[in-house]
C-alpha cells in the first residue's frame, strides 16, 4: 500500500525507482549446453556446460583482461552449470558459477572452458543461420531456368 499520495505506475520499479517502459524489442537471454572441443574427449569425457550464450560484450573484455579477479567475476556469470564433474580424487567440483569452482579446476580444463565460451559467442542459433542462409540467397530450390 502506497503512504504517499502519488499513485505508483508501471513505469515505478518495486524499489521506487522510474524504470522506462519497454517500446521495441527486447533481446532474450539465450542458455546452452555444450560440450568441450571433441580434443578433449580423451582426457575430459562427457563433460558438459550450460552457459549463457549471449552474454554481454563487457563480459568477453574482461575475460582478456588479464585480472585474475576480473576474469574469475566473468566467468562465474557465463558458465552458469556443470553436468555433475569430480575431480581426480572422486570429490564433486562446486557449482559452476562460484570462484571456488574456478580455483578448483585444472588450468588446462579453464583453458577448453574459455574456448568453449569464445565457440557458442559466436555460433548463431539454428533459427538465425535458417534465416541467415535465405537472405543470402543460399540454399535455395533451383528452377528449370537456373
Amino acid at each position: 500500500m502506497l503512504t504517499s499520495e502519488f499513485e505508483a505506475t508501471p513505469e515505478m520499479a518495486t524499489n521506487g525507482t522510474v524504470a522506462t517502459a519497454v517500446s521495441g524489442p527486447r533481446v532474450r537471454r539465450r542458455e546452452v549446453w555444450a560440450d568441450l572441443p571433441s580434443e578433449a574427449a580423451e582426457s575430459y569425457p562427457d563433460f558438459r556446460m550450460k552457459l549463457w550464450a549471449n552474454f554481454k560484450r563487457s563480459l568477453l573484455d574482461e575475460i582478456n583482461s588479464g585480472d585474475n579477479d576480473r576474469v574469475s567475476a566473468a566467468l562465474c556469470r557465463i558458465v552458469l552449470e556443470h553436468n555433475g564433474w569430480y575431480d581426480e580424487d572422486g570429490q564433486p567440483y562446486p557449482p559452476a558459477s562460484t570462484a571456488a569452482f574456478w580455483d578448483a579446476i585444472p588450468t588446462e580444463l579453464a583453458a577448453l572452458i574459455v574456448i568453449v565460451i569464445q565457440r557458442e559467442a559466436t555460433r548463431l542459433p539454428n533459427s538465425l543461420l535458417r534465416m541467415s542462409t535465405l537472405s543470402n540467397g543460399g540454399s535455395r530450390p533451383r528452377t528449370n531456368g537456373a
